[in-house]
């Protein structure tokens, strides 16, 4: 039994993990429900965690007290585990990661399949949009694995969720042909046809 849930976020981060479950802590501890509660309002008050979904929690290191959490590359895959649900990071996220997106997105965008409320810990927001046929394909990082879209899949992505087709056939224009490099002809010019 460790002494204190600070003591037990520290052993978790030496380990090199960096969220854990409400339960994790709990047979950790063996606390109350009451107290463990407490303990773990008083952490998120510091800034030491944060609370995306309810039972479940990032710990957040030093350099990324001031956002509120670390990307949320670094506990996508943890918190989709969380949840049981497939998922792959989609859209104008999957393109940031491949390199060819315009700009910096200011939401995570995961598809997966069926709705699920958006998550929110500190600045990091992640959005969730429903989609048909995911598939897996670990992209490292440091905090796990994520996986983004394979380049040829950003066509299929749910158009909306780029806000129409126009944009996502900016997306297209700019990424696609670029990272594919002749592996896949003809998506960029059906995404156009489809947006006439």
């Amino acid at each position: 039994m460790l002494k204190s849930m600070t003591a037990f976020i520290e052993a978790l981060q030496a380990k090199g993990r960096y969220t854990f479950t409400r339960v994790e802590a709990m047979n950790a501890d063996k606390r109350s429900d009451i107290a463990l509660e407490a303990a773990l309002r008083r952490l998120k008050q510091k800034g030491r965690i944060a609370n995306p979904r309810r039972g479940f929690y990032v710990i957040v290191p030093v350099e990324y007290r001031e956002a509120g959490c670390q990307p949320a590359n670094w506990l996508i895959d943890d918190l989709m585990r969380f949840l049981s649900q497939p998922y792959y990071v989609g859209i104008l996220s999957a393109a940031a990661i491949h390199g060819a997106a315009h700009q910096q997105p200011m939401l995570f965008q995961v598809v997966t399949d069926r709705p699920t409320r958006p998550a929110r810990a500190g600045r990091v927001r992640i959005g969730f949009h429903m989609g048909r046929h995911i598939e897996t394909a670990p992209h490292p990082t440091r905090g796990g694995a994520s996986y983004p879209t394979k380049p040829w899949r950003w066509n299929f992505d749910p158009p909306r969720a780029c806000h129409g087709l126009a944009f996502s056939r900016t997306v297209a224009d700019g990424g696609f042909l670029r990272c594919c490099r002749g592996q896949c002809t003809g998506g960029s010019e059906a995404l156009r046809a489809a947006s006439r």
